[in-house]
């Protein structure tokens, strides 16, 4: 007689792995309507610091490249790219390695 295994959906890994794919398509499918949405802001940004260092004649404008974005969602990418692999490994580790072999199950009883 087999004991029992748990269903896949009552592991909490199999949620976090099942979020954490959610969030990485999610960043992906968002990813255009972000850029555009931080180049808008930068150049404001950068509208911003230039007309500070016209009034104040300081050197505190924030030097960066035109075509450089200062924020970006590398940072998320990792973060879920991260928990995305380290759940799916606990997952497999619970389900795939933790199976009884055959030999095991099939052995008939030895009184």
């Amino acid at each position: 007689m087999q004991p029992e295994r748990k269903k896949l959906t009552e592991s909490i890994w199999f949620w976090i792995y099942l979020f954490s794919t959610a969030g990485l398509i999610s960043l992906v499918i968002l990813q255009g309507k972000f850029d555009t949405r931080q180049d808008l802001e930068e150049i404001n940004f950068r509208a911003r610091m230039q007309t500070y260092e016209d009034s104040t004649a300081t050197s505190l404008a924030v030097k960066t490249p035109s075509n450089e974005q200062i924020v970006t969602l590398t940072p998320l990418y990792i973060l879920f790219g991260l928990i995305f692999a380290v759940s799916w490994i606990v997952l497999w580790k619970q389900r795939i390695l933790s199976k009884p072999s055959q030999s095991q199950t099939e052995r008939p009883f030895q009184a």
